[in-house]
């Protein structure tokens, strides 16, 4: 959505829209940097945390094993008769 703003302001030439599209860009920065922050906090937690770690794990392989993805069988071998 932001680089769509830049783009508009590349193209603008009016002063009161040049305006508006700079503030909405501002307000467009500041809640990506609130998020990205909060991405990193919720990261940190994570690494620190073992028993979320481990819980996130036993989550991820059981979601694999619903939708029948195998993690531990990556590969088929197949044997061919003549």
């Amino acid at each position: 959505m932001r680089q769509k703003i830049y783009n508009k302001l590349r193209r603008c030439d009016d002063d009161e829209k040049r305006t508006e599209l700079l503030s909405r860009r501002d307000d467009c920065t500041t809640l990506l940097k609130q998020l990205r922050k909060e991405k990193r906090i919720a990261q940190t937690i994570i690494e620190d945390n073992p028993t979320i770690k481990e819980n996130i794990r036993i989550e991820t392989q059981a979601r694999n094993k619903a939708y029948g993805l195998d993690t531990k069988q990556k590969y088929h071998t197949r044997s061919y008769e003549r």
